[in-house]
């Protein structure tokens, strides 16, 4: 796993996350666009949101070989864990690297958000 600084950058969706965008700035920011809304507050923000808040990587355990993005959520301030995608798969080749909703991207999972400019 590369370190945390290094997936600072813009990433952009492709499949069925197509409009998603997971902007990662220096200073553990984060901004999402077109974020998909969990169940539980689809009927109060819709299908998506815009959000703001914070990140972290949580390093791969042995249960688990790749290391995941979690984002934190703090506008909308609606958000507990589970309530909306809050972890990506980190995953990265010698050129690229990208995230995904699911454990293994060798299954080239739907949820995928790409980086730009890579």
């Amino acid at each position: 796993m590369r370190r945390p600084g290094e997936l600072i950058g813009r990433y952009e969706g492709a499949h069925e996350a197509d409009g998603v965008r997971l902007t990662l700035p220096e200073g553990g920011a984060v901004r999402a666009e077109k974020w998909p809304t969990g169940d539980y507050h689809r009927a109060e923000l819709g299908e998506s949101f815009d959000g703001s808040g914070t990140w972290e990587v949580e390093q791969a355990t042995g249960s688990r070989d790749r290391a995941l993005l979690r984002p934190h959520f703090t506008a909308p301030a609606r958000f507990l864990q589970g309530d909306t995608l809050d972890g990506l798969t980190i995953g990265t080749d010698g050129s690229r690297t990208d995230l995904y909703d699911d454990f293994d991207p060798d299954v080239c999972p739907d949820f995928r958000l790409e980086r730009a400019g890579t």
